[in-house]
């Protein structure tokens, strides 16, 4: 497919590619919010939810509750990517990155709850309520993500 990245990192690669981004955030801290997305999009991506687990493991299905679950913690902790989130929110030069980021927070919370229910209290969710209602972002989140949708009508 036109623009697929697939197979283009290695896990050498990758790490190398992810600790330039890092160095990126403190080298150049006009566009740290970016960075920071952007780097939040990586270890979310990265992580047991997202389109490129396989660029931390090699098997993705095991059982919840199992003994093997215990050895995968690191591959199902969404917390770097919710800080990566956070720190963009806070330093976000315009409202559409810090919504597209508050968002992504959200979806970092939601992937963890209970699967079929619309949880309470997705910090995500309530920073977009309360502070990026104009944005883009945010109607385009009630347009494509029905957990949105529901959580703003409570």
């Amino acid at each position: 497919a036109p623009g697929c990245i697939e197979n283009k990192y290695t896990k050498l690669t990758l790490a190398k590619a992810l600790r330039i981004l890092e160095q990126k955030v403190t080298e150049n801290p006009e566009n740290a919010d970016n960075y920071c997305h952007l780097l939040g999009n990586a270890w979310f991506n990265l992580s047991y939810y997202g389109a490129a687990w396989n660029g931390l493991d090699y098997e993705r299905s095991y059982v919840w509750g199992s003994q093997e679950e215990e050895s995968r913690t690191n591959f199902t902790d969404l917390s770097r990517a919710r800080n990566y989130y956070r720190q963009s929110i806070n330093e976000a030069k315009t409202d559409e990155l810090a919504a597209l980021s508050a968002l992504m927070f959200a979806k970092c919370e939601v992937v963890q709850s209970e699967p079929y229910e619309v949880p309470y209290g997705i910090k995500g969710y309530d920073m977009l309520l309360a502070e990026y209602e104009g944005t883009e972002a945010y109607r385009k989140a009630l347009d494509e993500c029905r957990y949105f949708l529901v959580y703003s009508r409570r």
